[in-house]
């Protein structure tokens, strides 16, 4: 399970406490539907990886079925029996209808805009126009007609509440409109300006309530500047070009253009690097597809493909290659449709050869073989997808590594353990929505209580009782952590994963040293003087006050005391500071907090300094001892034989400094720790 995806459960989370966001801030910034969509399959099916993945799986059946269904419209039943087949058995649709991303919601809301909008150009008066024939030509009244691009709008409008890449798929319809309007063969252009005054109607009707259905999007978006992160990152390659710096664009555009045969997605998240969509065979039959389109561009169904292809790669072109299967999933459906079309072309081929050869016979044998052909390119396709999707990239080290398999392991192991004390996990992103909820997601424990911590850097003890701890291969505990912690605590066992990962193993061990971690508490709390001072140079000591006890920062810890590893230093050495805290409270998910270290010259030059906190509060509970490491180089040009003053605090990275609180009173931002030399 990736961050990505547990964003999405945290986000379903939101719904489910009565909150209805239009837009959702985390993940860098999310459009919300398929957050309701997971509250949706939460409420049904309990909050788990499965339903969160179950959601991901419906819609991407309903893109096969929907493909199936605008296949048809465009080009017949055959073209979209095998553009569907195609689709439900190749990696690309398969892996992102695997995977609990909202990108697949879009495509899912995008083809009934299509399917309803050609519809809609079935109406009345396209006989005569010369495009009734590859248009529909059915005779319908202008209210139906209408209707149909009013739902087909509804779908459009909605589609901008999945994925960023809507912002550019809408972009199909009022281009297909302006083709209608191209001077082409001169016979034909009368004929062609009549099929756009039929066919405006839809258009307008369909991007008129597309337009409405986005309105209170684009009013939370224009009142919150700065709430798509993302969309704004992958800009920068946009503002280059308008720069006069087109370089980034044009490689990221040659890129995606290289993506069907030569080069695919190279982020092991959704592909193994550099796979293409097709084999040689799946690229010839793309490829002639395409062909096929182009050649015959005067036929609006064809034209509409190219147009739909084109606007689909649009989202992509601009931006890294890395993740370009999610941001050209509009042109997904294209692609197999033209690739489908080419067989299409082959078969009346085939029939026309037949016939040629035996007019009066039925040409069983040119069906027999299309079949054939068909049969076996789609087998070698699934058999393609089989092998890049359950063997090489599910068992290679760097996909295991972004899908958290040793974090998986570890929430699977400890669901199926009673739970009888206090957990400590030691994880590479101990944040509330990093492997926190990957964890619940998967070991749907809420009965327990887990301290969450960085073992390379801290570690956070319980307030009472024993605890259970997990280290990871790659979250040892700190080598100055280990001796205190191993002195209290047992190991239990090592459990081992595939040896070729890159985060193999994790140890298990059971910590029972309450009592001495209290001695060792109440030893430092009489040995780490702390004063707190309003100096900006350390020339007048009468004005620092001694703090009796814990120094308490706001609400949020206490400190409780500290070692340093050395009273004297040389510039360009190393200092290990370790603090120990009181948690006082729990924060929420929102807040990001911080320790700094700083270390002051007289004239509160600095001359060293860390910020750094390995055991985020979210992971805390009140009562839990934290014990963090600092470490940090003393200035090499820092002046000798001088005095120097360690300061220490915390802060909230939005917000600034927290108070130290004495009597209730706010009467610092900081406290000043014993006094170092640098020799």
């Amino acid at each position: 399970m990736t961050h990505d995806e547990a964003a999405f459960g945290a986000e379903a989370e939101i719904v489910l406490a009565g909150h209805y966001p239009i837009y959702f801030p985390l993940g860098y910034g999310h459009e919300p539907l398929y957050g309701y969509l997971v509250a949706l399959a939460f409420a049904l099916l309990g909050r788990s990886l499965l339903a969160l993945r179950i959601t991901s799986a419906v819609c991407g059946l309903l893109v096969v079925l929907e493909t199936y269904l605008v296949g048809r419209a465009l080009d017949g039943r055959r073209t979209a029996w095998i553009a569907a087949a195609w689709m439900a058995v190749a990696f690309w649709p398969l892996s992102l209808s695997r995977q609990a991303l909202r990108a697949i919601t879009l495509p899912m809301l995008w083809l009934p805009a299509v399917w309803w909008f050609w519809h809609g150009l079935h109406g009345r008066g396209l006989r005569g126009t010369g495009l009734a024939g590859s248009l529909g030509g059915e005779k319908r009244s202008w209210p139906r007609v209408l209707g149909n691009g009013a739902l087909a709008g509804l779908f459009l409008g909605s589609s901008f509440y999945t994925y960023m890449a809507s912002r550019a798929a809408w972009l199909v319809f009022p281009l297909f409109v302006l083709y209608l309007l191209l001077p082409v063969v001169p016979d034909r252009q009368r004929r062609r300006r009549l099929a756009f005054r039929r066919v405006w109607p839809v258009a307008a009707v369909t991007l008129a309530v597309a337009a409405l259905i986005v309105l209170p999007l684009a009013i939370y978006l224009g009142t919150h500047p700065g709430a798509e992160v993302r969309v704004d990152v992958m800009m920068n390659p946009i503002r280059e070009l308008l720069q006069g710096k087109p370089r980034e664009v044009l490689r990221h555009t040659w890129d995606a253009l290289r993506v069907f045969s030569w080069v695919g997605d190279r982020f092991w998240a959704y592909n193994i690097p550099g796979r293409p969509i097709f084999n040689w065979v799946g690229s010839l039959a793309f490829y002639g597809g395409v062909a096929w389109a182009a050649w015959h561009w005067r036929q609006p169904r064809q034209a509409f493909l190219l147009i739909w292809l084109l606007v689909g790669l649009a989202p992509a072109m601009p931006t890294t290659n890395e993740g370009i299967y999610l941001r050209a999933i509009v042109a997904q459906p294209a692609t197999y449709l033209l690739a489908a079309g080419a067989f299409s072309a082959a078969y009346r081929g085939l029939q026309a050869l037949a016939r040629r050869r035996a007019p009066s016979a039925a040409p069983l044998w040119a069906n027999a073989a299309w079949i054939v052909l068909v049969l076996a390119v789609l087998g070698v396709e699934a058999g393609r997808t089989y092998r890049t999707y359950f063997i090489e990239w599910a068992t290679d080290p760097e996909a295991r590594m972004i899908y958290n398999q040793n974090l998986v392991a570890t929430a699977q192991y400890l669901r199926d353990r009673p739970a009888r004390e206090a957990i400590g996990i030691s994880a590479l992103h101990p944040l509330y929505y990093h492997d926190p909820w990957i964890f619940r997601y998967v070991a749907q424990r809420p009965d327990l209580a887990v301290r969450w911590f960085d073992g390379r850097g801290g570690i956070v003890y319980p307030g009472t009782g024993e605890a259970r701890y997990v280290f990871s291969a790659k979250t040892p505990l700190d080598p100055a952590l280990r001796a205190e912690f191993e002195a209290g605590a047992t190991w239990i066992e090592q459990q081992q994963l595939d040896p070729a990962d890159e985060n193999p193993t994790f140890d298990v061990w059971l910590w029972q040293g309450g009592e001495a971690l209290a001695q060792t508490l109440e030893t430092l709390q009489a040995s780490s003087p702390l004063w707190v001072s309003p100096e900006t140079r350390f020339d007048r000591p009468e004005l620092r006050q001694a703090l009796q006890g814990e120094a308490c920062f706001g609400d949020l810890a206490a400190l409780v005391g500290y070692r340093l590893d050395g009273i004297s230093f040389q510039p360009g050495d190393m200092v290990e500071l370790i603090t120990y805290w009181r948690a006082l409270e729990r924060v929420s998910q929102e807040d990001d907090w911080v320790t700094f270290v700083h270390l002051l010259d007289v004239d509160s030059n600095l001359i060293g300094s860390v910020d750094v906190l390995d055991c985020p509060p979210t992971g805390w509970y009140p009562g839990d001892i934290v014990v963090q490491v600092h470490r940090f180089q003393v200035s090499p040009n820092s002046a000798r034989g001088t005095q120097a003053y360690l300061e220490l605090g915390l802060y909230r990275r939005s917000m600034g400094r927290l108070p130290v609180v004495v009597d209730g009173q706010a009467i610092a931002d900081r406290v000043l720790l014993a006094p170092v030399e640098v020799r």
